[in-house]
């Protein structure tokens, strides 16, 4: 059986670090985030990665499980989904701040 996720993904352009290589932070909600580029290698699932995420002009660390990848064959471009193992408060706030954006509450 799959796991459904229980939050909504919002969709936004931050830059990432994941394992020093740059990256685009695609989509994010408050327990998982998608990462993509042509820089990153696609990593096992279930690997457990520190990824660092630009907020508000600062680098922010996180640890994170990787749930899936996938590699574009035509661009090189790789693609990740990660479930946030655990992240601090900036993280936490940022988040909040989309979803009271995105819903208007």
């Amino acid at each position: 059986m799959t796991e459904k996720r229980k939050y909504r993904r919002i969709k936004v352009s931050n830059l990432a670090r994941l394992s020093n290589a740059e990256c685009s932070l695609i989509n994010i909600s408050k327990e998982g985030l998608l990462l993509s580029d042509g820089k990153i290698k696609a990593l096992p699932t279930g690997k457990e990665v520190d990824i660092q995420l630009k907020i508000k002009g600062s680098w922010v660390d996180l640890k994170a499980q990787v749930m899936w990848s996938l590699k574009d064959i035509a661009t090189k471009a790789v693609s990740m989904g990660f479930f946030i193992i655990s992240a601090p408060s900036e993280f936490t706030e940022f988040v909040a701040n989309l979803y009271f954006e995105v819903n208007g509450k």
